[in-house]
C-alpha cells in the first residue's frame, strides 16, 4: 500500500525530500504477512511483520545527542502510525513491538555510504561487476544480495537469492543459452521484418 505523493515536479523529486520536514514526507507500508515467509511461530499464529519505508538522510540524525535522537525516532514512529491509521484504523493497538531504523542505524550495521539501504550508487562500474554471478576462481561459489545481479532493493535481493538457489538445484546454463538464442532470433526478425514485408509487397 503506497502513501507517497507523486504530484511534485520531477526536477523537485530529483533533488530529494530535504525541503520537507521528515514528518511530512510520504511513505510506503509493506505487509510481509501477504506471503507465508515462515515468520510466525505456529500455523494458527495470526501475527505478521510490516515495515514503514520512507525517505530520510544521514545529516538529519548523525549529530543528534542520544536523548534527542531517541525522542526524534519515537516521534517519527508516532507520526507514521497516525498517518497509517487514516487507512487502517487503530493499527497501533494491534502492534506488539516496533523499532525505528534510521540512516545512522543502516550505516552502523551495513557500512553503506550515507546510510543508504540500497548500497552503493548503481553506476556503470558496479553494474558490470554484478553481471558475473559465479566466481571465476572458486568452483560452485555464487554471489547473491544487493551487490549481485540484478541489484539492490527488496525485489533485487529476493531475485538474486532465488536464482542462486535455483542454480544449485538445476544449473541454468542450458536455459541461458536457449534464452539467448530465442532473444537473438526475435530481435533479428523484429529488425528485418519491415524489409521482408516490403520485398514481398514488391513481388506482388
Amino acid at each position: 500500500m503506497g502513501f507517497a505523493s507523486l504530484s511534485a515536479p520531477f526536477n523537485l523529486m530529483q533533488e530529494g525530500l530535504k525541503h520537507k520536514n521528515i514528518e511530512e514526507r510520504g511513505f510506503v507500508f509493506v505487509d510481509y504477512g501477504a506471503i507465508d515467509a515462515g515468520f510466525t511461530i505456529k500455523e494458527d499464529d495470526k501475527r505478521s511483520i510490516g515495515v514503514f519505508c520512507g525517505a530520510s538522510y544521514l545529516d538529519e540524525w548523525k549529530s543528534l545527542p542520544k536523548e534527542e535522537y531517541l525522542a526524534k525516532k519515537h516521534k517519527l514512529a508516532e507520526d507514521l502510525f497516525k498517518k497509517a491509521e487514516k487507512y487502517f484504523p487503530d493499527l497501533k493497538d494491534h502492534v506488539e513491538y516496533f523499532e525505528v531504523s534510521t540512516p545512522k542505524t543502516i550505516k552502523r550495521y551495513m557500512k553503506t555510504p550515507s546510510g543508504t539501504a540500497y548500497g552503493y550508487v548503481n553506476n556503470k562500474y558496479l553494474r558490470k561487476g554484478r553481471v558475473p554471478r559465479f566466481s571465476k576462481t572458486i568452483k560452485n561459489l555464487m554471489f547473491t544480495g544487493a551487490y549481485a545481479f540484478p541489484g539492490g532493493g527488496f525485489t533485487g535481493v529476493l531475485i538474486s537469492g532465488y536464482m542462486a538457489a535455483h542454480n544449485l538445484i538445476e544449473p541454468q546454463w542450458k536455459h541461458i543459452i536457449r534464452r539467448t538464442i530465442i532473444t537473438s532470433v526475435v530481435c533479428t526478425l523484429f529488425f528485418t521484418a519491415p524489409k521482408l514485408i516490403k520485398a514481398l509487397i514488391n513481388l506482388l
